[in-house]
């Protein structure tokens, strides 16, 4: 004959065992899908600076910085449709060189200071503050301007504070390329030094034309008095259309209504010039 203890023990021993108990397979398996998952934003740009700005000096010479997405995806070499057009996309956004809306690219102010500078110079500084439009380089660059940079072994251990380790590696490669071509690196006795502004391009210099010697200067005098008419009618050439004078107008420090004013004058002129 059972007792009322045994009796209440058995009744409640199916509710133990009807517990929600965890697996150790499901855990197991979370953990490693959560080991495995990037943060957004983490990765790397699909494109380093010299790549993006090949990219849009081409979209400004075969379609005049703006224009579907058509153009762009012939210049990447990739379907509009697929992941690799979308991440390099995100990198040229990231770089602060397009706009993108209702898959209508146009050339941001800084994207037309890089694909059609006013000089050389102009390129640099407008190369140098896209580089810092990114977040991760923009952190590495006030690190160790005016610095050294460590050996990779070393700096790849600074990246891997701010971005996921397996991704620091990939993270301190892009950082390198991109502040090269910023003007933001100079080699020093074998070492690579973080300048605190870009180096500016030696201007170029143009060698003068050789003299002839004063026994030829007779002769060609008279032919140069018989063809004042024939010099004079040659077609004066024009170096840039109206409204390229109209994009080096464009400046960041504009007001939105500035800047759409002299879209609109752009868009204008350039239908004036198709007709």
């Amino acid at each position: 004959m059972q007792t009322p203890e045994a009796s209440q023990s058995e009744s409640a021993s199916p509710d133990v065992t009807n517990e929600s108990i965890p697996e150790p397979e499901k855990e197991e398996s979370k953990a490693t899908s959560k080991r495995k998952r990037v943060p957004k934003g983490a990765a790397p740009p699909a494109l380093s600076l010299d790549e993006a700005a090949e990219i849009i000096t081409r979209f400004y010479e075969e379609a005049g910085g703006e224009a579907s997405y058509d153009p762009l995806s012939s210049i990447m070499g990739n379907s509009s449709a697929s992941s690799v057009f979308t991440k390099k996309m995100a990198a040229l956004r990231n770089y602060g060189l397009i706009m993108d809306e209702n898959r209508f690219v146009t050339l941001t102010p800084l994207g037309f200071h890089v694909a059609a500078p006013h000089d050389p110079a102009d390129r640099v500084e407008a190369l140098k503050e896209a580089f810092v439009e990114n977040e991760i380089f923009a952190r590495a660059y006030e690190r160790y301007k005016g610095r050294i940079l460590p050996q990779d072994e070393y700096l790849v251990n600074a990246f891997a504070v701010w971005v996921p380790k397996e991704l620091a590696s990939e993270w301190m490669e892009k950082f390198k390329s991109s502040a090269g071509i910023a003007g933001l690196l100079e080699e020093r006795n074998g070492k690579l030094q973080v300048r605190e502004s870009p180096k500016k391009p030696e201007p170029e210099t143009e060698e003068p034309a050789p003299t002839k010697p004063q026994e030829e200067l007779p002769q060609l005098l008279p032919q140069i008095n018989t063809q004042p008419q024939a010099i004079q009618s040659q077609p004066v050439l024009r170096s840039e259309s109206s409204y390229d004078v109209l994009i080096r107008i464009l400046s960041p420090d504009m007001e939105e209504a500035e800047q759409e004013a002299v879209w609109t004058l752009i868009r204008f002129l350039k239908k004036q010039e198709a007709k």
